[in-house]
């Protein structure tokens, strides 16, 4: 029998295998085509129940069988949403989704032909390529300063970049990160040498490491 709640049931029509009332859109749903997760996570042709029924994860995962979003599909989703008009606010969060489940790089092969990274080009356009492109990714905030407007950059911002470290290592992206592409050179100008200064650096780096 389906699950009720206290309203008129000739308002609403129903199968006999749909046994999830959705109350946001005032639909009934099979248990197979809901998932159990937040309503921000939205899967294409699934019903994600978890906040309208918070408290009753047992009844609907353990007796009614819905089941929690898995890796698969969220691979399946980003693929989706990078074919047509991406939006950039929805790819990062299924890109987040996806490193909470620590993938291993072999799991993300899938996406290797995925255009789901926004780099922004010289001219200032942002195109969407996939991990073949050519552009660097910004690790250090100083290198963003050097180096925007100079290369094809990846369009998150720093913060991004460090919370998406799983899914562009696992992509393959980790020598296009800008701390790997730099190479950090120092001079001095005009120094003289100190034999005494010189001496006292190296008795107290031993000192240290021992």
């Amino acid at each position: 029998m389906a699950l009720l709640i206290p309203c008129s049931l000739d308002r609403f029509a129903f199968s006999d295998d749909e046994l999830v009332y959705y109350p946001k859109t005032q639909s009934w749903h099979s248990s197979s085509l809901c998932i159990w997760a937040q309503d921000q996570i939205q899967l294409p042709g699934k019903i994600s129940v978890a906040t309208a029924y918070e408290r009753l994860s047992s009844f609907f995962i353990n007796t009614l069988g819905v089941s929690r979003p898995n890796l698969r599909m969220h691979i399946l989703y980003l693929k989706e949403k990078a074919v047509e008009n991406p939006n950039k606010g929805e790819i990062v969060q299924e890109m987040l989704n996806i490193c909470a489940f620590k993938p291993a790089p072999e799991l993300l092969e899938e996406l290797s032909a995925c255009k789901c990274l926004p780099v922004k080009l010289l001219s200032g356009s942002i195109d969407w390529q996939d991990r073949s492109g050519e552009f660097a990714i910004i690790d250090r905030r100083e290198y963003g300063e050097l180096f925007t407007g100079k290369v094809n950059l990846l369009e998150f911002s720093l913060e991004e970049v460090h919370s998406l470290t799983s899914f562009l290592v696992g992509l393959g992206l980790k020598g296009q990160y800008t701390s790997e592409l730099a190479d950090e050179t120092t001079t001095v100008r005009g120094g003289l040498v100190s034999e005494r200064l010189t001496s006292n650096l190296r008795k107290r780096a031993y000192a240290i490491c021992r």
